[in-house]
């Protein structure tokens, strides 16, 4: 939804949620019909994310309930195929 750059290279990123398999402790945010989660990405390029596609996001959740977005994160470009592998990954414990 939004990318806002923040301190020494880092940014702030708005993304839409559509599903949310597992949230742990991210603080999620509901405003009328949307869904949103505000993730801090230490790159303002990392993971390369596009406005107006859907992606499966992996990252941290700070002790404040913040996502965190590294170069490491686990980012796809979110197929329905993988909606059953997602489903089961969702089951199983961390």
């Amino acid at each position: 939804m939004s990318v806002t750059a923040g301190q020494r290279g880092s940014a702030k990123v708005e993304v839409a949620l559509i599903k949310a398999y597992k949230t742990g402790r991210l603080n999620v945010a509901k405003s009328g019909p949307t869904t949103s989660v505000t993730l801090t990405s230490t790159c303002k390029r990392c993971p390369g994310l596009s406005k107006g596609l859907n992606y499966v996001l992996m990252g941290k959740v700070d002790a404040q309930g913040n996502g965190q977005l590294s170069p490491s994160s686990f980012t796809l470009l979110y197929k329905p195929i993988h909606a059953k592998a997602l489903a089961l990954l969702s089951r199983k414990s961390c």
